[in-house]
């Protein structure tokens, strides 16, 4: 063999080995990657296991603790679990969340190594809202007009019952627009305040923008969206106090307060 031939074979068998060399590396390198994925994914102490829930009731707790549960079963792909601490599905929980109508706020937290806090701030009922056509459907309304919850049946004396004439479920909505709401709240709060009464029940006329305010006493308010807050409260106590009605309480129907300079009313 001459040395050229040598040269050659010695050339070609250096550069298997170094092609071979670089395999090994890249396996090497692959296989370690593996394994760092492996040890990121499916690592034990990583996957989450504990589920606080602040904020809710026991059962409301349990039954929300078991549908985040269910959202950490899943996979993504097929292959990789969604109940890892550091790649849960963090969207589809504040989805589940947002779909609760009593979440009034919430927050998820990780607690390492293994668990997921939630921190859940709730509404608070603040008046019934009820169909006219049918009385016994009923939901549960905050403070701001958000209907948020189907009423229990022992609800219906603990609070204020807003009876609506319109053909209309707002659960999940509020029950009037912001401004609107915020008036009829103001005059539920205060006219009882200023004439010493108590409210019974109020109702949304079919228009929705006219309000009937009831007392105890037997007579109603009539009030809407546009009424001027400070003049109806003058007016409601001028018109109580002035002698054509206060000796006559008991025998009114209703005072009329839609108007700024004018009060209009009724006896039964």
């Amino acid at each position: 063999m001459s040395l050229r031939q040598e040269l050659k074979k010695t050339s070609n068998k250096r550069k298997r080995q170094e092609f071979l060399k670089r395999g090994l590396i890249l396996a090497g390198v692959f296989m370690f990657f593996i394994i760092v994925i492996f040890f990121l994914f499916f690592i034990p102490q990583l996957r989450i296991n504990n589920i606080a829930i602040a904020g809710a009731d026991g059962k409301a707790a349990k039954d929300l603790e078991n549908e985040i549960k269910s959202i950490l079963q899943n996979k993504y792909y097929y292959i990789i679990p969604k109940d890892h601490l550091f790649f849960y599905p963090r969207d589809e929980i504040e989805a589940l969340l947002e779909k609760k109508f009593r979440v009034q706020k919430f927050g998820i937290d990780k607690d390492y190594p293994s668990a997921l806090k939630i921190s859940i701030s709730e509404r608070e009922p603040w008046a019934l809202w009820c169909s006219a056509e049918n009385q016994g459907k009923c939901l549960l309304i905050d403070r701001d007009g958000f209907a948020f919850e189907n009423a229990p049946l022992t609800a219906g004396t603990a609070v204020l019952k807003i009876i609506d004439a319109r053909n209309s479920n707002p659960l999940g909505k509020n029950i009037l627009p912001e401004g609107d709401f915020s008036l009829l709240r103001f005059f539920i709060e205060e006219i009882p305040k200023n004439i010493d009464e108590k409210i019974s029940s109020v109702n949304i006329k079919a228009s929705g923008k006219g309000f009937l305010i009831y007392f105890k006493t037997g007579w109603y308010a009539f009030i809407d969206n546009e009424t001027d807050k400070d003049k109806a409260i003058q007016n409601v106590n001028l018109a109580l106090n002035n002698s054509e009605i206060k000796d006559k309480r008991s025998k009114l129907e209703y005072i009329d307060l839609r108007f700024e300079d004018k009060v209009f009313y009724k006896f039964k």
